[in-house]
């Protein structure tokens, strides 16, 4: 037997034939009976040989072992006995193959029992073991890294939920902290809201009882104390009104007793002399709301009441219709100035007219008489025509009511007995002109004997009209039925109203011209209607507020000298009550930086209720129109190119068409 070794330290050893006992029996080449048994220990060997010529297999990536009852298991102990010895032998072979003899080596082979194999090749294929406590050694120290990096992770959250949790309890406790102060401060501010709330009732207690309100019979002045001290404290400009209300009151509870007492007085003289007691009862029972209604036109209450009575007779077939009553109070309103006038010698100039103008703004309708600096060519007869006030007012009045235009909502100032140095009379008006565009009806109301809602707009309360629609559009308000907050919409009312001469603005001044445009509404198609085939309207810039496609094209033009026209197709409703007039050479149109230019079609809902002498036309409230174009007029050009019609003023131009109304 010879042992080699090759290039990479293998070593190779030529086994001699297998003596003739060893040979396996016939048809079992490769028995191994006979030979020890190697231990189990989980290794795996394999001998390639020629009389075998099996392939090698690779321990290296073969770690399976068979079962150690199986025939494999066998053949497999017999190997490792060959490897084993195969191994030992290699060794020594390799740590004495420079100095040591071939008889060391042929003695290091007779020690080899190779078994039935003739000659072959012997290499181990496995150190299973050694490689096994290898990979668990990695692998523990992985795992002890692992656990180590793991923990300090572990340690690192727990510091950082304890970091968080101390800072969201500190945070907790501050937002407690300032809640409680904050609690602390609304309790101290409700305690003394409290008691400043019980020292305003106290208040409000004490003056209705000086000036003779028992708020516990009452009830209309104990609710307005409750109310008004309920939740929040008032203001001193609060405190006030609500002391106004009381003192409203209190008179009109004194004018009741008064009228009472009077009434009495009344019915015991009526049935001393026989009068018809039924119809007596329902005049009386108009008495009340015809005294306030004269109070407001300034007249006595006993000249109302001689009125009310005087017309008692004729109520057989219509006992409720009061209307007649208030044409005859406003008749005698318009007398009672008249003879006071004269009395302290002195006569309206009605032709005067303010630096604003007779409107106040640009929403605002004619002045009743012919002004003779704001409409030179009005022919408005300076007397006093059918019976009631007549005209915008916003003029000539001022918060007098006794005055004609006068506010009639102002309260009477007491006389102090010196009369007025005497004016000199005012020039007749001239001639009315010819109408233009087809012309409206002649003025005057259709029913004289009515007091149509209109007239309230036509008179000296127009301001009101006015600034409350101008209010309306300043917060955005579609519809009048649609206030919320009437305190927010009295505040810019009276803002609006300070520039129009409607200085006595309150929550009853809502309710009062509520109902009035409602009564306009369900009246306006019992008024007579306009003829005009088109009217004109002039408005000062003030006007591009209340429409914002007019203030667009005005911002795009104002800075250009030359003229533009374009043409619009927009739908909109008038944001007030359109008062026009066909002639366009009137005061109110005529000096105009804006006019309106109207076409009105077929079943137009202009009305010529009221109108004296000054071919005007007026459109309801939310009127629909159409814009049909937009001009902007050089300085120094006229409309049309008709300087003597439309003068030389107008800068801006609206050409638009009033609507019907839709079908219902």
């Amino acid at each position: 037997m010879a042992i080699t070794l090759n290039s990479q330290g293998w070593g190779y050893i030529e086994i001699p034939a297998v003596p003739d006992g060893l040979k396996a029996p016939s048809g079992e080449s490769g028995a191994t009976e006979g030979l020890e048994p190697a231990p189990d220990d989980g290794c795996d060997f394999s001998v390639s040989t020629p009389a075998f010529e099996e392939p090698l297999v690779d321990i290296e990536s073969d770690y399976a072992c068979p079962s150690p009852d199986s025939e494999d298991a066998r053949h497999r102990d017999m190997l490792y006995q060959h490897e084993k010895t195969a191994k030992e032998s290699i060794a020594e072979h390799t740590t004495s193959a420079r100095g040591e003899t071939a008889s060391s080596a042929a003695q290091s082979g007779e020690a080899i029992r190779c078994g039935s194999m003739a000659h072959g090749t012997v290499r181990p294929r496995c150190d299973a073991p050694a490689r096994t406590e290898g990979v668990t050694a990695s692998l523990q120290h992985t795992f002890r890294q692992q656990e180590a990096e793991k923990a300090d992770q572990d340690r690192l959250a727990r510091q950082q939920d304890e970091a968080s949790f101390a800072r969201n309890e500190a945070q907790r406790a501050a937002r407690f902290a300032q809640r409680d102060a904050e609690l602390a401060h609304k309790i101290q501010q409700g305690e003394r809201d409290l008691e400043a709330r019980g020292k305003q009732r106290t208040a409000l207690l004490s003056l209705a009882e000086r000036i003779g309100i028992d708020p516990k019979h009452n009830p209309e002045a104990h609710s307005l104390i409750v109310k008004s001290t309920r939740y929040t404290t008032m203001s001193e400009r609060e405190a006030k009104e609500v002391a106004r209300k009381l003192q409203r009151m209190a008179d009109e509870a004194r004018s009741a007793d008064q009228v009472s007492q009077e009434s009495e007085r009344r019915r015991k003289a009526a049935d001393k002399n026989g009068a018809n007691t039924k119809y007596w009862h329902l005049a009386e029972a108009l008495v009340p709301s015809m005294v306030e209604f004269g109070r407001k036109h300034g007249v006595p209450r006993d000249e109302v009441i001689s009125i009310v009575h005087a017309k008692y007779k004729v109520w057989e077939r219509d006992v409720k219709n009061t209307i007649n009553i208030e044409n005859e109070i406003s008749s005698v309103a318009q007398q009672c100035k008249k003879i006071q006038r004269d009395q302290q010698g002195r006569r309206a100039n009605e032709g005067a007219t303010n630096s604003d103008g007779n409107k106040g703004t640009s929403d605002m309708p004619p002045v009743p008489s012919g002004a003779a600096g704001d409409r030179p060519n009005s022919g408005r007869a300076t007397t006093v025509s059918p019976p009631g006030p007549q005209g915008s007012g916003a003029g000539n009045g001022g918060d007098d009511p006794e005055k004609p235009g006068g506010d009639p909502y102002a309260k009477k100032k007491p006389s102090d007995g010196v009369p007025s140095p005497k004016a000199p009379p005012a020039p007749p008006p001239p001639p009315p002109p010819g109408r233009l565009g087809g012309g409206a009806r002649p003025g005057g109301w259709s029913k004289p004997e009515d007091a149509l809602a209109i007239k309230a707009h036509q008179g000296p309360a127009y301001p009101y009209y006015s600034s409350f629609t101008i209010a309306l559009e300043k917060l955005g308000i579609a519809d009048y039925h649609d206030i919320k907050d009437e305190e927010t919409f009295l505040s810019v009312w009276r803002e609006v109203g300070q520039n129009m001469r409607a200085k006595n603005i309150d929550e009853d001044r809502i309710k009062e011209i509520v109902t009035s445009f409602d009564a306009m509404a369900n009246e306006w198609s019992s008024y007579k209607k306009s003829d005009a085939t088109e009217v004109f309207r002039g408005d000062t810039l003030n006007v591009r507020g209340s429409y914002g496609w007019l203030n667009d094209f005005i911002e795009a033009t104002e800075k250009d000298a030359g003229a533009m026209s374009i043409d619009l197709d927009l739908e909109v409703k008038c944001s007030t009550m359109m008062s026009t007039s066909s002639d366009p050479e009137m005061g109110y149109v005529k000096p105009k930086t804006v006019m309106w230019h109207f076409k009105l079609p077929e079943g137009h809902q202009g009305v010529c209720e009221g109108i004296y002498g000054e071919a005007e036309t007026t459109f309801p409230l939310y009127n629909r129109m159409h814009i049909d174009a937009l001009h902007r007029l050089p300085a120094g050009q006229a409309y049309l190119g008709d300087a003597k019609r439309f003068g030389t003023q107008h800068r801006y131009v609206i050409e638009a068409t009033m609507l019907p109304p839709l079908p219902r």
